[in-house]
């Protein structure tokens, strides 16, 4: 591996990195595949990454690949891993449009709104909050108080899971 590879692999080693160097070990074909499946944010992102592994002239090596996020992902205890995956969703539902938001959660009680609003600073959070009543809003804004900081990642991560989970459902469907 060249120096540029090695920065490659070593800088932060994103979910977006270690994801591109898996598409990039795949056929072509494949890898195209796969990318048209994503929503066109989380696909940009990853042509950028393919294009700079194949920039710097990393063989599509398999074995080596998962080598490589084998034992970075070895090196981490539960909770990194759990924190990493934390951090992806995070990073999902925040791109998600204040539409999307309020579809997703349309039926959901306001205890389930204030953990999700206490888990992140979103970017939607002031729009949604907008459509709300003056009672709900104050109500979720109560409840946050007595969240923010305190929410274990455990409960953090099956969260933002449900509300990932309900995105994909509503992209599947506009697909």
């Amino acid at each position: 591996m060249n120096t540029h590879t090695k920065e490659f692999l070593v800088d932060e080693f994103s979910v977006y990195k270690k994801s591109a160097l898996l598409l990039h070990s795949l056929h072509p074909n494949d890898c195209e595949w796969l990318l048209n499946k994503l929503p066109r944010v989380k696909s940009e992102k990853l042509r950028i990454l393919l294009q700079e592994i194949t920039d710097i002239g990393f063989e599509s090596l398999d074995s080596d690949i998962h080598d490589v996020t084998n034992t970075f992902l070895n090196e981490k205890n539960e909770e990194e891993k759990q924190e990493i995956v934390i951090d992806y969703r995070i990073e999902l539902i925040n791109n998600i449009t204040t539409d999307q938001i309020t579809i997703i959660l349309m039926e959901e009680p306001e205890s389930a709104i204030a953990l999700l609003l206490a888990i992140h600073n979103w970017n939607w959070s002031t729009s949604y909050l907008s459509g709300m009543s003056a009672d709900s809003k104050d109500r979720i804004r109560q409840q946050m108080a007595t969240l923010v900081g305190n929410i274990p990642n455990g409960i953090k991560d099956l969260t933002l899971q449900h509300i990932s989970d309900e995105f994909n459902i509503i992209m599947d469907v506009n697909s």
